[in-house]
Parts: C-alpha cells; structure tokens; sequence
C-alpha cells in the first residue's frame, strides 16, 4: 500500500521562489512550487466542494478539465468557452507537458486530492480569462493573488508575495495585485463551478453570475 505524502516542502519552495525572480518566464518552477506546498490546499479544496449538493455532484464523477478542450471550438462567439480558446497562451498539452518538467508523476494518479491538483493546474488559463489579466508577470501576479484568495494555496501566496517583491517600486502594480486579491475574495468559488456547461455561457453575463467585480487599478496600470 503506497502512502500519499500532501506534507509541505518549505526548502523546495523557498529554491523555486528564488527561481522565479530570476526568471519568471520559465513555468517549470512554477510547477515544482505547486508540488512542494499544495497539499493541504488540495485537501480542503476537496472538502469544500463536498459541502454543497452540486459539489458533491462533482466530485462523484471526477471530470477533467481537459476533456473539455476538443468542446471549445463549438462555444459561441463571446462566450467563455471561446475566449479561452482564442486567448491562451499554451494548448493544453503544451500546459500538461510543461507541468511534467521537474515533477513526480502523482499528479496523474487516480486519487481524489489528485484530480483537486489537476483541476487547479488546468483551469489556471480559464482564470485569466474569466478575470481579464493578460499573461504577462502583472496578469501572472494578478492571477496568483486572485487564486491565493480563492483557494489559499501556498502556491499562490508565494506567487503573489514575489511579484509584490518583483514590482517593489511600482506602487500601482502591487496595488493591482491586491485589487486581484479582493476582487478574488468577492468572487464565487470557481472550483465548485460546473465547467461543462460555464463554458456555453456568455463571458459578461458570467461574471456577473459569479460576483467578478471590474479590474479598474489593473485597467488602468495596463493602459498607461
């Protein structure tokens, strides 16, 4: 019998933050970050989505994110399905081999927590879409303040804390990080959504659905 280890490797992390200063184009740290302090993130993800009847729904049947990708070309024009599909910066495989560098392979097995990793790695580009940042560091640590906040994975928080140190003399992009940062705290829970059919529906109506306040600091910063 093979024990789960979902313990959190501070050293790992610590490596991989000093990795991403220094270049915060190369994802595979980013990955490696994920697999070193996710674990307890994991677990309560897992067990929020238990405390509702749709969530539970969910969780029995285990989809995959990525099994909706071949769907995305069907999506109507302005929809969230299609502005993923015209805005991403990988193909999902792309995605799913970059995660493969520098990590073990249990992210694939068949274990509950597992699969709560899998849906917080493959959603990470619906995030942007559904939030507006771009994928560059700003949108990056944007995101990573949006998802610590919904998700409270160390992961995320650390994310967020490089980027605050990467823009230390640039008040209005951390500014727009902590902006991320409430704007996630208001939102409603993405992992508990049901992916299959958010993808049909229309992007603005979407967010207005899931309590996505405008991004007015970020807009801003972006514009200037």
């Amino acid at each position: 019998m093979i024990k789960m280890n979902f313990s959190v490797d501070w050293k790992t992390a610590a490596k991989c933050c000093k990795k991403i200063i220094k270049n915060p184009a190369d994802t595979k740290n980013i990955f490696v970050l994920a697999t070193a302090v996710n674990g307890p993130s994991l677990i309560s993800s897992y067990n929020k989505l238990l405390e509702t009847k749709e969530g539970g729904e969910i969780a029995c049947k285990l989809p995959e994110f990525t099994d909706l990708y071949p769907l995305l070309e069907k999506c109507p024009e302005g929809s969230v399905g299609h502005e993923l599909l015209i805005n991403q910066k990988y193909s999902l495989e792309g995605l799913i081999r970059i995660s493969k560098r520098g990590t073990s392979n249990s992210i694939n097995v068949k274990h509950p927590y597992m699969w709560m990793a899998r849906r917080q790695r493959d959603t990470h580009d619906l995030n942007h879409t559904l939030t507006g940042y771009q994928m560059d560091v700003l949108g990056e640590g944007c995101v990573a303040a949006f998802t610590y906040a919904q998700t409270k994975s160390y992961q995320w928080g650390l994310i967020f804390l490089v980027g605050i140190w990467m823009f230390k003399r640039s008040p209005r992009k951390i500014a727009a990080m902590f902006e991320a940062y409430k704007r996630g705290k208001k939102c409603s829970w993405l992992l508990g959504e049901n992916f299959e059919t958010m993808i049909y529906e229309n992007l603005e109506e979407c967010r207005k659905r899931l309590n996505l306040p405008e991004a007015k600091i970020y807009e801003e910063v972006i514009k200037n």
